[in-house]
């Protein structure tokens, strides 16, 4: 199977599963080289944990996300799970970088208290980073396979942002994947292909 299909089938599954709605509904698109936002980042974690149903806190936490806004749900479930620690000012539209989105990842798994290598894994995170233990998690849980240098600071788009369909990690399973879902955010799956595109692998 090509990596092209097996990308599209994985777009699909998280698509099935209500996980991404796409960005665009007519034509239905997913747009894979767009970065990913911070508002999009709540989105795809909470629906990838819990659904469409879900309780959240009422009472807006963030000033730039209203109880009218989009994502508002979302964001305010991110915040009740302590996914994301900001205050005042969600930052809602403003793209996620490679750092945030290792915090996202392992506080939406493991919360706040879990082991890690202490050897930092990566040049540009060292052990004084902000980011430092969600990064070096992210490496121990074979969630990111890139050596040397982690571009912490980097934006993530759509395509090198698949959200893990783990049936225990996050509630969902896909009908759509004929394989064994124990791929994550590599970019590969558990025999070793890469989806999407050559290259994808490293992120």
């Amino acid at each position: 199977m090509s990596p092209q299909r097996i990308g599209h089938i994985i777009i699909m599954a998280i698509y099935d599963h209500n996980i991404t709605t796409g960005c665009s509904q007519n034509p239905l698109k997913y747009c894979p080289e767009d970065n990913v936002t911070r508002g999009q980042m709540a989105a795809f974690i909470i629906r990838a944990k819990y659904g469409e149903n879900f309780s959240y806190t009422t009472t807006p936490y963030f000033t730039d996300v209203p109880s009218t806004h989009t994502f508002f749900k979302y964001v305010q479930k991110l915040r009740d799970d302590g996914i994301t620690a900001v205050s005042g000012t969600y930052a809602v539209d403003s793209y996620v970088t490679r750092g945030q989105m290792s915090a996202f990842i392992i506080r939406a798994k493991f919360g706040e208290s879990f082991t890690y290598t202490q050897t930092p894994y990566f040049s540009d995170v060292p052990a004084t980073h902000g980011f430092f233990k969600y990064v070096q998690k992210l490496k121990d849980e074979g969630i990111t396979a890139v050596t040397g240098t982690y571009y912490v600071n980097n934006n993530v788009t759509r395509a090198r942002w698949l959200p893990s369909l783990q049936e225990h990690s996050w509630g969902c399973s896909s009908k759509y994947i004929p394989f064994p879902s124990t791929f994550l955010l590599t970019g590969t799956i558990s025999s070793g292909k890469e989806i999407l595109r050559p290259g994808l692998r490293n992120i």
